[in-house]
């Protein structure tokens, strides 16, 4: 995506998973510092990614990271296949 404020690239990250094991061999950390690094070099303002609130192995890695939860807006979605139905 794009930052209309800070005119510079933002990369949105969907339906990133591990799985448990991977996460217990630090596969989960190596990948988000990977996608980090990725940020860097390509001159991407800000990362965004969601999880649900119970995913703690997630959020916990997350905040290890410097990820910080937004507070200040709501996320809403509409499913347009739901709506055909």
């Amino acid at each position: 995506g794009f930052s209309s404020i800070s005119t510079k690239p933002v990369l949105n990250l969907n339906d990133l998973f591990v799985t448990k094991h991977a996460r217990c061999v630090g596969l989960g950390v190596k990948l988000m510092k990977l996608v980090i690094q990725y940020a860097r070099d390509h001159g991407i303002s800000k990362l965004v990614l969601e999880t649900q609130e119970t995913n703690q192995p997630a959020r916990s890695l997350y905040t290890s990271l410097g990820f910080e939860v937004d507070n200040d807006f709501l996320t809403y979605s509409l499913d347009i296949k739901r709506q055909l139905k």
